[in-house]
């Protein structure tokens, strides 16, 4: 079991004793503790959780760079899904092309993909919205809690009004044309 709170997120062995504190001293706002206590607290997680191992996927700028098949401009940067936008009206498949570079073999969730699942001890609090589109969060919610929704676009859940795991530009595992990549997606 584990709990966020004042001193981390500390977690705790089957008899419910505390048995370790993930982080030292926080300041984590007594608002944040609440939330996760009454089932109000929402997660949100970008590319930044499945960079690390053993996931080792690419952040959203290394992505356009391997669709582009080069190295991208500040400029490029500034703006990605329009730069990717571009290279989609130019004929360049860059749905299919993300897919196959977030299809990594051996890739696997980070120890960081369940911890943030096991924030929430209870299935029904579970409220996580997550921009990528690999598949280690919602591997993570099926073993840890299985049955939660999950959802991805463009298929998605009113705002509030909602648990389980969003996928808000999509998933690998879906139809690649539902990947939200350009800024006509």
């Amino acid at each position: 079991m584990w709990a966020l709170s004042k001193w981390g997120l500390v977690w705790a062995n089957p008899l419910g004793e505390p048995s370790g504190v993930l982080f030292d001293t926080l300041d984590i706002p007594e608002s944040i503790l609440s939330a996760q206590e009454e089932g109000k607290l929402v997660v949100f997680a970008g590319a930044g959780v499945s960079m690390g191992p053993p996931s080792g996927l690419p952040s959203f700028v290394r992505l356009a760079e391997m669709i582009a098949q080069r190295a991208l401009t500040a400029e490029e940067k500034s703006r990605l899904d329009h730069f990717l936008g571009v290279l989609k009206s130019g004929g360049r498949d860059v749905h299919s092309l993300a897919v196959q570079a977030l299809n990594v073999p051996g890739s696997r969730p980070t120890p960081l993909h369940e911890q943030l699942v096991r924030l929430f001890a209870r299935p029904e609090h579970l409220r996580i919205v997550t921009t990528n589109f690999d598949p280690h969060f919602a591997s993570v919610v099926a073993q840890v809690h299985p049955g939660v929704p999950i959802y991805s676009a463009p298929a998605l859940p009113r705002g509030g009004d909602f648990h389980g795991l969003v996928n808000l530009h999509g998933a690998t595992a879906g139809q690649p044309r539902d990947l939200v990549l350009t800024d006509e997606d």
